[in-house]
């Protein structure tokens, strides 16, 4: 069985006195650091306390004691555990504690001793250090790691990474699989034009990618989206619009391609440009269809986008696109599709870093620190 810890009330003040004083600590001023105090729970009993208090960068750790009766089951490892890391949790560096008799316990947990004389005068200055311990008390302090769960981003200044010199890589998908199919012309089009811009494009051809769930990862068709995926820093969308939504076979590529292959995210970060063709009138559902999914997938969607009404009367024959104010239009997506991956493709680390993520993995990390401390 393990205790449960949970923070201090009034109601616990006499307990905790009591706990202390038959463990030989002071109990004079616990009244007056009754919010920092955490206790460990056992049965619903108090156990064990531990408390701590903040000096800026430097902490006191005070009042770790455990009952005599519940010694043995590493309760204290784990107060010590918890206020530790809520410590680093508030920029805490350097905490200091007084000790005459558990010299041994905290050299095992990495503290080490001090000076008096060296600890900050705001740890000299509590009413541990003035009065309340004894001068045979030995000072110890341990250096803590900075927190994972810190809500600050350490991000790389701008522009300090090298910049990259290959060609920005851009990905094209559409979504339709008919002989002349207009969402393709219309992304074989703008292909032509981001390349002129500098870029290197590669396509992928749906034809004979299987519906999601109805075969597994390892399809063929499915690691090559995957795999192209992975390569793009930048992707475009061209679908037509059906029944006033995209097609089957556009969404049949967007859900293929998951939000996490192990470490790997085959979509967040990447620049997005979404393009739609109609038979009809111009619309825009299928573009605002795909900026929701862009979303989803974690994608820099640009603001720019194309929508074709009437596509059959904006190809040649030969399958370039016409020169219109429609044509012109792609050329602008294009255009600032290659500009933004050209700004982005470097930060996309920094700029996809996630506070709910960190604070995730914060709590992981904090969980196995505590496992290791119990065994």
């Amino acid at each position: 069985m393990k205790p449960t810890l949970e923070a201090a009330s009034a109601a616990d003040l006499d307990t905790i006195r009591s706990l202390l004083a038959a463990g030989g600590l002071p109990v004079d001023d616990v009244d007056l650091h009754l919010a920092q105090f955490i206790l460990a729970k056992w049965e619903g009993a108090t156990v064990g306390t531990v408390a701590i208090e903040y000096a800026g960068t430097a902490a006191l750790l005070r009042s770790l004691c455990v009952a005599t009766s519940h010694r043995g089951h590493a309760i204290g490892a784990q107060l010590l555990s918890r206020v530790e890391s809520e410590a680093a949790s508030r920029d805490v560096r350097e905490l200091y504690l007084l000790t005459t008799s558990s010299t041994a316990f905290f050299e095992r947990h990495g503290f080490s001793t001090a000076s008096r004389a060296d600890a900050p005068s705001s740890i000299r200055g509590t009413a541990q250090f003035r009065t309340l311990c004894p001068a045979s008390a030995v000072c110890m302090r341990k250096t803590l790691a900075p927190s994972p769960n810190e809500d600050r981003i350490a991000m790389k200044p701008p522009l300090q990474t090298p910049p990259s010199t290959h060609k920005p890589r851009i990905l094209f998908l559409y979504g339709s699989l008919r002989a002349r199919s207009y969402s393709r012309l219309l992304a074989e089009e703008a292909a032509r034009i981001i390349t002129d811009f500098g870029a290197e494009v590669r396509f992928f051809d749906p034809s004979g990618l299987p519906l999601v769930d109805s075969a597994s990862a390892d399809h063929p068709k499915v690691v090559e989206l995957r795999e192209l995926s992975q390569w793009s820093e930048g992707q475009v969308w061209s679908c037509p619009e059906r029944h006033g939504a995209i097609t089957g076979v556009m969404k049949t590529q967007i859900d293929w391609i998951p939000l996490s292959l192990g470490a790997l995210r085959p979509t967040q970060g990447r620049t997005l440009a979404v393009m739609q063709v109609s038979g009809g009138s111009q619309s825009f559902n299928t573009v605002n269809t795909l900026r929701i999914l862009g979303r989803w997938m974690r994608m820099f969607t640009i603001p720019n986008q194309s929508s074709v009404p009437k596509a059959y009367e904006q190809f040649e024959e030969d399958g370039r696109m016409k020169d219109s104010s429609f044509r012109d239009r792609v050329v602008d997506v294009m255009e600032e599709l290659y500009k933004v991956t050209l700004l982005l493709r470097d930060h996309v680390d920094d700029l996809s870093d996630r506070y709910s993520e960190r604070k995730e993995a914060a709590a992981k990390l904090v969980a196995e620190t505590a496992a290791k401390a119990i065994a």
